[in-house]
């Protein structure tokens, strides 16, 4: 862990380098989880120690530092994780409609035109229109 601080204070020429901090985050919260489950019977099992420290100071530390390295871990690692998943989900559906459209002009372009159900040619220059009035047709 301290040679991860030492090595990320030298700038971001070396952060490249520091793939491994996840793991170490994963190792301090092994570290405490053994570290709470030595507490609990060295708590009910002790003789001739004081156990005012322990009942106060000690006996919750290991737990409290699981949650909070837990809380960083999750924050980090995991939420991030699935921002990163959702907003690359998100990249491609926008690719995927920005492509299909453009393949979709393209394509009417290199074709001439896309052509409806009368084999009449839709990008001319002549379109028509419904009016309001009696649902006449209309040259624009």
């Amino acid at each position: 862990m301290y040679l991860y601080y030492g090595l990320s204070s030298l700038g971001p020429s070396v952060q490249p380098y520091l793939w491994w901090k996840k793991y170490i985050t994963q190792l301090q919260l092994a570290q405490f989880a053994i570290y709470g489950a030595y507490t609990v019977p060295f708590f009910f099992l002790q003789e001739g120690y004081p156990l005012k420290f322990w009942a106060y100071v000690g006996f919750p530390q290991p737990f409290i530092f699981f949650y909070l390295f837990y809380r960083f871990y999750q924050n980090s690692y995991i939420a991030a994780a699935a921002k990163r998943k959702q907003d690359l989900q998100l990249e491609r559906e926008q690719l995927h409609l920005k492509n299909g459209n453009l393949a979709h002009k393209l394509n009417g372009s290199a074709n001439g035109g896309i052509n409806d159900a009368n084999n009449n040619n839709s990008n001319s220059s002549i379109c028509t229109e419904i009016s309001s009035n009696g649902g006449s047709k209309k040259e624009l």
